[in-house]
């Protein structure tokens, strides 16, 4: 299968807010102005992608620090490179205008029922055999963890990386492991791999299969993954999974108006940052 070059969106860049920002007193008035600012730079950005990139949209969400080259970068505080998207809306693209879609630590940021309906417009907007490769932590294996029955890593050690990365200066032990896995960095929901699958297939995805951390048959997939500051955090925890859109599906059901603010009866729901 040939890979198309990814689009470079040379001419692509978020405003520079900052004379925005000091111009106005009122800080309300300033936030407001701010995002919207924020997101007629989208507009203009995202049409000015589907004019360049006619084999379809790389889109990267709740990107964080973290922004790929050749996609569309982000996040709900979108860092300089970066767009702003509040995901538990509906996304602001046409329906079938997407090649690729990657988001890392992310999908746990959202509830339950926000979860199903920001996969249900990843579908939408991804075309015919598009992909969305996905990392989200595995409740399974924070599980082995805890019980030190993970085959990557013993209970000490991920103790001792946990006390480290939250520099905490009360005891740190499994207990408190599991529920800040569970309920921290605005964590809101867990997923193992039978409730993705489930979710997935129900927001229109076909085929979901399970990749290793940064490995993919498709080279554009490939390296994307940042989330493992030690080594063993690349096969220790996440569950990174590559959904993909049937070839054959319609493409005229799914389409809906372009705009920021196209209707859709999917869900009433916004992206936090990426962890």
């Amino acid at each position: 299968m040939r890979h198309a070059e990814a689009p470079r969106y040379s001419e692509i860049r978020p405003p520079d807010l900052s004379a925005a920002q000091t111009n106005h007193e009122d800080t309300m008035h300033c936030s407001w102005f701010r995002r919207y600012l924020l997101r007629r730079a989208r507009s203009k950005a995202i049409a000015s992608a589907l004019t360049e990139s006619p084999g379809g949209l790389r889109l990267h969400f709740g990107c964080g620090q973290h922004l790929l080259d050749g996609w569309l970068n982000f996040d709900l505080e979108p860092p300089a490179g970066a767009f702003l998207l509040d995901a538990r809306q509906p996304l602001p693209f046409p329906s079938a205008c997407s090649r690729f879609i990657f988001h890392e630590h992310f999908l746990e940021h959202l509830r339950f029922d926000e979860g199903l309906a920001f996969l249900t417009e990843c579908a939408r907007v991804l075309r015919p055999g598009g992909i969305m490769r996905m990392s989200t932590p595995d409740l399974r294996r924070i599980i082995a963890t805890y019980l030190d029955v993970n085959p990557d890593v013993r209970l000490h050690a991920a103790l001792e990386r946990h006390k480290g990365m939250l520099e905490a200066t009360h005891p740190v032990t499994p207990a408190v492991f599991f529920n800040d896995k569970m309920r921290g960095w605005g964590h809101r929901f867990i997923y193992d791999e039978e409730i993705l699958r489930r979710r997935l297939h129900q927001a229109g995805f076909s085929s979901v299969v399970r990749r290793p951390f940064g490995h993919s048959e498709i080279p554009a997939l490939r390296g994307l993954e940042t989330h493992a500051d030690v080594q063993w955090m690349r096969s220790a925890e996440p569950l990174i999974v590559e959904a993909r859109i049937p070839e054959d599906v319609p493409s005229s059901p799914r389409n809906t108006p372009t705009g920021e603010h196209h209707a859709s009866s999917r869900h009433p729901l916004s992206t936090p940052d990426g962890d």
